[in-house]
């Protein structure tokens, strides 16, 4: 085979890193976008915060229109590199938000494992018995469950009770009482038992609050009982009803009840509402999880009878070349400091212009989608109407994925809440006057109807669908189990309340 040398003329596409960072930005949610801002402030002399500045007691430094070409000659040639340095430190401080922001937003108040590790270290037990609570209360969820069996949790508690001993054995040498200390080891040496497990196990069922440490829900009801006053009325009949008959109240089963607990009407109908005063989560009662907090990047508004979009101004704050070495000394600079500049200075400016096509991106496709959903803002979900990727990325001329990355992680602030861009996307089902409906809008109609059912006999899906069909919406019963279960909603077999 005879080997040669071609060229060969083509075109091709390649991806800037400019235009890596434009999608990259794009992507960021608002507190990700953030920290993007505060790192390349920390890192690129070239970019400020843009400050207000009042303008009757301002002095301006030069009248005369500069462009943005003549400003960047200018900073390049009138930078001092080595006499000057940046404060860092307050132009961070001078972002448009407080600069402890990132530690804010994990600040929680003590979770619930904390409130009781505290109780354990109050409660003064010998080091196996505390190695033992600790281990169990690691493995109690935010509701107060214990999720492993003691069973599986006894050798992870063993393993850590191994390395104190260890570690007290070690500590032999410099104790002026040995007897004493082989004593304290004697007393403590032998293996953790499950009889040991259930031994902290109840005693933590009696921690604060109540109920909590529970491997069931059943068995929560029945610790909560349990701290009850013994004179509280019914207490002790639905202790019996909790602990021999906890499938028929699950149910609401009441004639099975009846048949097998022994009460009459009464007694039974009682004991359900003592019941129903208890906590099913008595974790998130005492200890709230930590509330996640967003922040809008659009807010959404009526002028003149028409709803519009414009940005979150308090998102981020607003950036600008630094006007610091304006009026610096000029001196001659080795090649090293003019790559220096002018690397920053490009940077800065694709920082700067990557921003700008976010904001205007963002606020392009979040006005569209306003647009396109004014009824919503006037009458709720029920008036959603059908909207997909494809329908905005033709209107504003862009492609599918560049309106999916602008609309996830991203916020609008409405009259009726915060909602996230993606929630306003949907897809429709056809309505007897040919007309289309949105799948929100049909969700937020099957909750109506089921918000609305008689207790006594709540709505099966096939009747839910005949009743949506009723309205002009065919869909298919499984389809109203799809979204029923979308919303968390059980089957209407279940949708008794439990207690």
């Amino acid at each position: 085979m005879k080997q040669s040398l071609q060229l060969k003329l083509g075109q091709s596409l390649s991806m800037t890193p400019q235009m890596q960072q434009a999608i990259r930005m794009l992507q960021l949610s608002t507190l990700e976008l953030r920290t993007e801002i505060q790192q390349i402030l920390e890192s690129n002399p070239f970019l400020d915060i843009e400050e207000s500045v009042d303008n009757s007691s301002a002095q301006p430094e030069n009248t005369d229109p500069v462009s943005h070409a003549e400003y960047e000659q200018r900073m390049f040639e009138q930078a001092d590199w080595q006499s000057s340095s940046m404060n860092r430190t307050s132009k961070s401080s001078s972002m448009g938000f407080d600069e402890s922001w990132l530690e804010n937003t994990s600040t929680a108040d003590d979770n619930l494992q904390d409130h009781l590790m505290e109780q354990l270290e109050l409660a003064r037990l010998m080091p196996k018995d505390q190695i033992i609570g600790s281990t169990i209360i690691e493995s109690i969820d935010s509701r107060g469950y214990l999720l492993d069996t003691l069973e599986a949790l006894m050798p992870i508690a063993q393993s850590q009770w191994d390395e104190i001993k260890a570690s007290l054995i070690e500590r032999l040498d410099d104790v002026e009482d040995e007897d004493d200390f082989n004593a304290l080891l004697e007393e403590n040496w032998n293996e953790i038992s499950l009889e040991d497990m259930h031994v902290l196990l109840t005693r933590i069922q009696h921690f604060d609050p109540p109920g909590v440490g529970a491997r069931n829900t059943s068995e929560c009801l029945k610790l909560q009982l349990e701290a009850l006053p013994v004179d509280t009325p019914f207490r002790s009949e639905a202790l019996k009803l909790i602990t021999q008959h906890d499938d028929a109240i699950a149910t609401q089963n009441i004639k099975i009840l009846l048949r097998k607990s022994g009460f009459n009407l009464e007694i039974i109908q009682s004991s359900l509402a003592l019941l129903r005063t208890l906590e099913v989560a008595p974790g998130e009662r005492c200890c709230p999880t930590q509330v996640d907090y967003v922040i809008p990047d659009v807010i959404a508004y009526k002028h003149q009878d028409i709803w519009q979009a414009t940005l979150n101004p308090e998102v981020t704050p607003k950036l600008m070349f630094n006007r610091q070495y304006r009026n610096v000394k000029t001196k001659k600079l080795d090649a090293e400091e003019k790559d220096y500049i002018k690397s920053n200075i490009q940077e800065a400016r694709w920082f700067l212009k990557s921003l700008q096509s976010r904001h205007d991106t963002l606020l392009k496709i979040a006005q569209d989608i306003v647009e396109h959903q004014q009824a919503f803002f006037e009458e709720g979900e029920l008036a959603m109407k059908p909207m997909i990727l494809a329908d905005v990325a033709r209107r504003v001329d862009m492609h599918e994925s560049t309106i999916s990355r602008v609309t996830t992680q991203k916020f609008i602030h409405t009259p009726r809440g915060v909602f996230e861009l993606e929630y306003f996307f949907s897809s429709h089902v056809s309505t007897d006057d040919g007309g289309e409906c949105s799948s929100t809008a049909i969700r937020a109609q099957i909750r109506r109807l089921i918000q609305q059912e008689p207790p006594e006999k709540p709505l099966s899906d096939s009747k839910l669908a005949k009743l949506l069909e009723l309205e002009g919406i065919n869909i298919a019963r499984r389809t109203v189990a799809k979204y029923r279960e979308l919303d968390k909603i059980p089957p209407s077999s279940e949708r008794k309340k439990t207690f």
